[in-house]
């Protein structure tokens, strides 16, 4: 789990981090000086979700809860905060999540359908496949 603030200022970026290494409540500095797309709040994140790459690369590799400093892509600066990095005490809530992620699903069939040598005898279903689910049927 994360949480993460969105601030485009880099002072303002590191007055904030200041401020949490303070001891300030997380959502406390998030509504000071986040801007809009990430206000603060604990997500639910993988690898695959739609962050920034510099988060993504913060957050993959974290063992332990922890803030980051602030990281910029370029244009806009992020503080993250990982809550929680032990997956086996998220089980339930990752296996929920990737239950709704629509993304997760059509990889996942895709790869077992791919990797198992799935085979279709049927003409009209193989051209619903073809037309509908081509990545299933591998190369």
């Amino acid at each position: 789990m994360v949480r993460l603030i969105e601030i485009t200022d880099a002072t303002l970026a590191e007055t904030a981090l200041a401020e949490l290494k303070a001891g300030k409540d997380f959502s406390e500095v998030a509504d000071l000086y986040s801007s809009s797309n990430f206000p603060g709040d604990e997500e639910l994140v993988n690898n695959t979700s739609s962050l920034p790459q510099v988060v993504i690369d913060y957050y993959d590799y974290q063992t332990t809860p922890s803030l980051s400093n602030v990281l910029t892509d370029g244009t806009t600066n992020y503080i993250v905060q990982v809550t929680e990095a032990d997956t086996n005490k998220l089980k339930d809530e990752i296996i929920e999540n990737f239950a709704l992620d629509t993304t997760f699903m059509e990889k996942t069939l895709e790869y077992y359908f791919v990797e198992n040598g799935f085979t279709i005898y049927d003409k009209p279903l193989y051209d619903l496949f073809v037309q509908s689910y081509p990545n299933y049927l591998g190369k």
